[in-house]
């Protein structure tokens, strides 16, 4: 009875849902005890965004108007009619209409002319006037006087009228009491502090309320100068400065800057956005009391679809594990991840087998090639025996050229039978290359030189063998050779950044980009006179396998001048193993 208890709660069923209804339990109730906060959130999240959205639509509203404003402020006080009769330079009473005619046009084709409180040029010496008739409120004959002796033109005076709009709470002229912006420009042909003559230009805040009146019913908004003065409207909620927010307050203050020194605020009231707890809270009940009841009913069916092919699946496991590696077809049925993961299981039987198979038959493979091997190695010995034979024989009669050659080629024979990649030292790679050199030099009757010029500090350091010869073979055949002339081959080696560097420099025909690129690759091939067929890009393949990606050959070339091909490998010392020069077999 206990055995049947503890497999049911062992079984995959119970397991599912145990662990589906607590997942279910858990995340719906973690789920409704942030819901509130959660859905606040996001209400707070909207509003924020159609605020920024409101604030950012409204700022660019405000800076085209303001722009507008300045631009024609610009035009006015820049345009030479304006500037010569102000200066003097047109006394005729048709240039002061002409000047008039200016700022009228220049007023009516801003569309700012609603807002021009006044505008006006006048000098510093005299009674100088020349006024819009375009502008919203009449001048007088006192307007110069009475603007020079204002505050608001002294300070800027004062700060070389480097403010393009000044924030005024009433006008200077005292036609009305309403703050409104004004802007002081010099108008001179000259720089602007040898000005005599000024263009005033005096603009109402309904720039900002036509804009504001679009958006009464969806915020509060107000325009402050950068040291918070509020500026329209001119006082707001009773404020006529930045309010200053308390600590718990529900006001949200947000700001996006203006053009000109000018910033945007708007106010909102957090406590407007919360949701009714009790509402909330009585949807996150019905919530979770259905998800749990889905929950258990998703589980039942998930459980009872998910058992018998699992069951499949591991009986069909249990026999591969007992080495049954046939094809079963019963595990693929469906189309969902079971019978996916069925179908991975029946590939991987086959591939086990075929591996098997594969296995067999490169063992049997192997085992021929060693065999043959070990009868290859018959040839060497008997080419070694040979070769000391024609030696005795050249000492005997005295004939050192045979006697030489033969010894190098008996040399090489035996480094060669020895492998491609076994790591000798310097010393000894550069013996074995004196080597194929002696060789070489008989058959070319001393066309060329080897210059040997690497430090013997380097030779204790390991290198491939059999590297050096076939850059050598290179410089030989395709430098100097296709030349004609005598040449030299110098090898030369220095350590750069923990590296070793060895260079062979040939002074031969030199060689292209695109042959020094087909070098490298390996599409350019030895010739059939060479000693091994180890080609260039051979050697750079065989530097990368060994050493890693950044070591490896590189050449440098120009065209009947020279070639230089110089290995980069890490230094490491090696155990120095003299090569024999004696002949044996």
């Amino acid at each position: 009875m206990g055995g049947i208890f503890l497999r049911f709660f062992c079984s995959i069923r119970t397991k599912i849902l145990f662990f589906t209804l607590t997942c279910i339990a858990v995340i719906a109730l973690a789920g409704n005890l942030f819901i509130h906060q959660y859905l606040s959130s996001i209400i707070k999240t909207k509003a924020n965004t159609i605020d920024t959205l409101n604030m950012d639509f409204i700022a660019v509203q405000i800076n085209n108007e303001l722009n507008k404003a300045w631009n024609l402020v610009n035009s006015c006080a820049s345009n030479i009619e304006v500037i010569a009769t102000a200066e003097g330079n047109a006394s005729d009473y048709r240039a002061f209409l002409q000047s008039q005619e200016v700022l009228n046009n220049a007023i009516n084709g801003s569309g700012l002319s609603k807002y021009i409180n006044q505008m006006m040029v006048f000098r510093q010496q005299d009674n100088f006037m020349i006024q819009a008739n375009t502008q919203r409120l009449a001048g007088n004959l006192f307007d110069p006087e009475q603007l020079r002796s204002s505050d608001l033109f002294q300070q800027s005076l004062e700060n070389e009228f480097s403010n393009l709009f000044v924030f005024s709470p009433f006008s200077p002229l005292t036609r009305h009491n309403a703050s409104c912006l004004v802007s002081i420009r010099a108008v001179s042909s000259g720089l602007p502090s040898n000005a005599t003559a000024w263009l005033y230009t005096e603009f109402s805040f309904s720039i900002f309320q036509d804009i504001f009146s679009a958006f009464d019913k969806v915020g509060s908004y107000f325009v402050t100068s950068l040291d918070g003065t509020i500026l329209y409207p001119p006082t707001f909620q009773g404020y006529t400065s930045l309010p200053v927010m308390e600590e718990n307050s529900n006001w949200t203050l947000h700001s996006v800057p203006l053009d000109f020194d000018f910033v945007l605020y708007s106010i909102t009231d957090s406590s407007l956005l919360n949701v009714e707890q009790a509402q909330i809270t009585h949807t996150a009940l019905l919530t979770l009391i259905t998800t749990l009841v889905a929950g258990f009913g998703v589980s039942l069916i998930l459980s009872s679809f998910l058992t018998q092919p699992i069951l499949r699946l591991t009986h069909r496991i249990k026999r591969i594990s007992e080495n049954d590696l046939s094809f079963d077809l019963a595990i693929e049925q469906g189309n969902d991840e079971i019978s996916q993961i069925g179908k991975v299981v029946n590939e991987m039987t086959l591939s086990v087998q075929h591996l098997l198979n594969e296995t067999k038959e490169q063992a049997e493979h192997k085992r021929k090639i060693e065999i043959a091997m070990l009868q290859s190695q018959v040839n060497p010995h008997f080419l070694y025996n040979t070769l000391d034979s024609i030696h005795w024989m050249a000492v005997i009669q005295k004939n050192k050229g045979i006697q030489q050659m033969t010894r190098s080629l008996s040399n090489l024979l035996k480094n060669m039978a020895k492998g491609y990649d076994q790591k000798v030292s310097l010393g000894e790679e550069l013996k074995l290359l004196q080597d194929y050199v002696n060789i070489q030099s008989i058959r070319y009757m001393d066309t060329f030189e080897l210059k040997n010029e690497i430090p013997t500090e380097f030779f204790k350091f390991g290198i491939i063998k059999l590297t050096l010869q076939p850059l050598v073979e290179n410089a030989i055949f395709h430098g100097i050779e296709p030349t004609g002339q005598f040449g030299i081959i110098r090898l030369s080696a220095w350590e750069q950044k923990g590296n070793l560097c060895i260079a062979v420099e040939d002074n031969g025909v030199g060689m292209s980009e695109e042959t020094i690129q087909k070098a490298i690759s390996g599409e350019f091939k030895p010739g059939y006179a060479g000693m091994n067929g180890i080609g260039v890009g051979n050697v750079h393949q065989r530097l990368k396998l060994v050493y890693g990606e950044k070591y490896g050959l590189s050449i440098v070339s120009v065209l009947n001048e020279y070639t230089r091909m110089i290995i980069t490998i890490p230094k490491e010392e090696v155990v120095c193993n003299e090569l024999s020069g004696s002949f044996g077999g």
